[in-house]
């Protein structure tokens, strides 16, 4: 079994995340399909991306790229938990808009790639798709609250792509 469907379907706890009033995740605007025009896309993208370099500490400034020990070994336990389980692990990058992928920085792009290349090897090969570039999701505002959080309706066509892929595999 490569999936334990079930538990995606069946679970009602709701992550801390979802009950910020501010945060990460916008849960006011959840409901509503991007309503932000290309150039405010545009505008919301160069803020998100200067963010992200300005206050995350895995957007290294040096563009050396990053490695956190903790994180790694954080994920090195959940895989353990999941081989106990007969449960196979995937790893995913989600959609963004193409309006975010536009401005942030080529350079960095590489280096999440190079990053992540090391991360999954460093966790024993587990499945992982990078969606980050997905023309079915990037193209489509409707998909987006914002520049880099799907909507409801991006939420429920990424499962059924999800799905599709994942039997792809099996």
């Amino acid at each position: 079994n490569i999936l334990n469907i079930g538990a995606i379907f069946n679970d009602d706890e709701l992550l801390s995340e979802l009950n910020y009033t501010n945060g990460n995740f916008p849960l006011s605007q959840w409901e509503k399909s991007n309503s932000l025009n290309e150039s405010d896309l545009i505008s919301n993208s160069i803020s998100r991306w200067d963010y992200w370099t300005d206050y995350r500490a895995n957007l290294d400034i040096d563009k050396t790229g990053t490695m956190n020990l903790e994180v790694v070994q954080v994920y090195k336990e959940i895989i353990s938990i999941c081989k106990e389980n007969n449960l196979k692990p995937i790893f995913v990058t989600l959609p963004i808009t193409k309006e975010l992928n536009s401005v942030i920085d080529s350079e960095f792009y590489q280096i999440f790639q190079n990053d992540m290349n090391e991360f999954i090897e460093i966790l024993g090969n587990p499945i992982y798709f990078d969606f980050s570039h997905e023309e079915t999701f990037i193209n489509n505002k409707d998909f987006f609250i914002d520049t880099d959080h799907l909507s409801k309706a991006g939420a429920i066509e990424f499962t059924k792509f999800f799905l599709k892929k994942i039997k792809s595999i099996e």
